[in-house]
């Protein structure tokens, strides 16, 4: 594949703290939320942070570009925030992993104060992905840990409702599939990616056999169609009704791909985050186009769920940055 540049539509400080995730609002376009820490997670404290953004222009298409235009609220941490995801059914309701395991539920709404509205028991070690379930008659959320636990909740109930599976290897990545209710996908440090539906073990893919598979993905155009990315820089494609090999694996990154998301809009598309301090876009029709803009880790990349082709990442080099493919 060509290789284009990925242009910067604008690019902000996180304040001296490190990028560990960024998540689009899933009700309003015009809010992104950021998890950055100090000492690139590793010790010290962290901070939530919701972003706001302006657009020139209605639609992906008649943009002259987004751009950070504030801060909308901030929320510190005492530890290291290392996962998010925004509530599907309540706009104003955010979830937040840490580094020690808690399970934390924002209300941003709110001051500072009394923005916290639920602790949750969570798992012993870093909660690496959270996942609130967009299509299930519950609101349920899981979470995937580094303990190798995969633990589902009731957002109702302190202690989780399901141990749904221990692996005995880090987990790195955890999503809800957009087409089949009660059925998630989990990235496992054991070269795994894996199907549970009804809190039972399903598929299992064998990505990269000795090789972390340290993110994945549904894609929200095709059912059985899923992504992966490793500790060893392959981006692959699998059809999960014949999985033993991949449908493609796609090369360019030079390390580690830390995140991988499939657009929700432009079909067969995707974006990654990787160690090579690039954030790279996949188009199986087109060319892949970089950006370069960071000098540390690319370490999460996420797409805007209301407007077509907007896309933020976040980086260890204490910036996060906007594009328009």
């Amino acid at each position: 594949m060509a290789n284009v540049i990925l242009r910067c539509a604008h690019q902000i400080s996180s304040n001296y703290r490190h990028g560990n995730c960024i998540e689009f609002s899933s009700h309003s376009p015009n809010l992104v939320a950021v998890a950055a820490n100090d000492n690139y997670g590793i010790k010290g404290k962290g901070e939530l942070a919701v972003l706001s953004i302006e657009y020139n222009g209605g639609t992906a298409t008649s943009m002259m570009g987004p751009k950070f235009s504030g801060r909308a609220s901030l929320f510190p941490s005492t530890t290291a925030v290392t996962s998010l995801d925004w509530c599907h059914r309540i706009q104003h309701l955010i979830l937040t992993g840490s580094s020690s395991g808690d399970l934390l539920l924002w209300n941003i709404t709110k001051p500072q104060d009394v923005a916290l509205v639920q602790c949750y028991s969570g798992p012993s070690k870093e909660v690496s992905s959270i996942a609130w379930s967009p299509t299930s008659a519950k609101p349920n959320f899981v979470t995937a840990s580094w303990d190798g636990s995969l633990l589902l909740h009731d957002p109702g109930v302190k202690t989780p409702v399901c141990h749904v599976a221990q692996l005995p290897c880090l987990l790195y990545d955890v999503r809800w599939s957009p087409h089949m209710p009660d059925c998630f996908l989990a990235a496992a440090g054991d070269g795994t990616a894996r199907v549970y539906q009804g809190g039972l073990a399903g598929i299992t893919v064998p990505v990269r056999p000795g090789c972390d598979v340290l993110s994945c993905d549904w894609s929200h155009s095709q059912q059985h169609l899923i992504a992966t990315a490793a500790a060893d820089a392959a981006l692959a494609l699998w059809d999960l009704r014949y999985c033993q090999q991949p449908l493609a694996v796609m090369q360019g990154h030079e390390k580690a791909i830390n995140r991988v998301r499939f657009s929700p809009h432009l079909p067969c598309t995707l974006a990654t985050a990787s160690y090579d301090f690039t954030t790279r876009v996949w188009q199986m029709d087109g060319p892949v186009l970089t950006s370069a803009v960071h000098s540390d880790f690319s370490f999460s990349v996420a797409w805007n769920p209301s407007l077509a082709g907007v896309l933020a990442d976040c980086s260890w080099d204490s910036t996060l940055a906007l594009y328009v493919v």
